[in-house]
């Protein structure tokens, strides 16, 4: 009898040290908004009201003159006529053919010219631009495409003048 009254009382104790172990470390103060599950519906619900947000930041203006000038402007050249950049530029020789002219003095020392971001090259002073390649002028600094055909199709965007 004695030892059933120990046993006993051992599992009582267990179960006494059991429940307070178990209560301490459980959070009494549970809150749905510690949840971090969250339905689909409520995910919906706030893309809506971000997109609807960020299209009321947005000014329609700008958005307008970034889509306007960001398009290629197409460019006929004759023979003998220059496309200079004159700020940052980029080019692309759609059919005909046409040279690449350097007139900074440290550009030709250097052997800058326009960057062909298509064959990953550098075409310097004297060099033939090649067709549907994407020819990058970085800066207005005298670098000029002269058409060497009859006439020479380009896609222009950025800052350029025609000359001749």
């Amino acid at each position: 009898m004695e030892k059933i009254t120990r046993l006993l009382t051992l599992l009582l104790s267990a179960v006494i040290i059991l429940t307070i172990c178990v209560s301490a470390t459980s959070d009494s103060t549970y809150s749905m908004n510690d949840d971090p599950l969250v339905s689909k519906s409520y995910v919906d619900n706030l893309k809506k009201e971000i997109v609807t947000e960020l299209a009321k930041s947005i000014d329609q203006d700008c958005l307008y003159d970034y889509i306007q000038t960001s398009a290629f402007n197409v460019v006929t050249l004759k023979l003998g006529q220059k496309i200079v950049a004159t700020g940052s530029c980029e080019i692309v020789l759609r059919s005909g053919s046409a040279k690449i002219i350097i007139t900074s003095p440290d550009n030709l020392k250097y052997g800058i010219g326009f960057s062909d971001l298509t064959g990953a090259a550098e075409i310097a002073n004297g060099g033939a631009a090649p067709r549907n390649h994407l020819l990058l002028a970085s800066a207005g600094d005298g670098r000029i495409i002269e058409a060497t055909s009859n006439t020479a199709y380009f896609m222009v965007r950025g800052d350029y003048t025609v000359v001749g």
